[in-house]
């Protein structure tokens, strides 16, 4: 979803994506090639998480 949103925006021009293994680039490569959310699926994601949304960051950040 993360990267598909960010894809979905016309002024996002590069997205940068960690990976740790040889099959976390494969599967990033594999949603990279997925189609971007459109306008009103960007816009349905914004109603539902809040930008800067700490539960947002958790998600994808292991704790320290």
């Amino acid at each position: 979803l993360c990267l598909a949103y960010a894809l979905g925006h016309q002024w996002i021009t590069s997205v940068a994506v960690g990976a740790e293994t040889v099959e976390q680039v494969r599967e990033n490569a594999d949603l990279a090639a997925l189609p971007p959310l459109s306008t009103s699926e960007c816009d349905a994601v914004r109603a539902e998480i809040a930008p800067g949304s700490r539960a947002l960051l958790d998600q994808n950040w292991p704790p320290l």
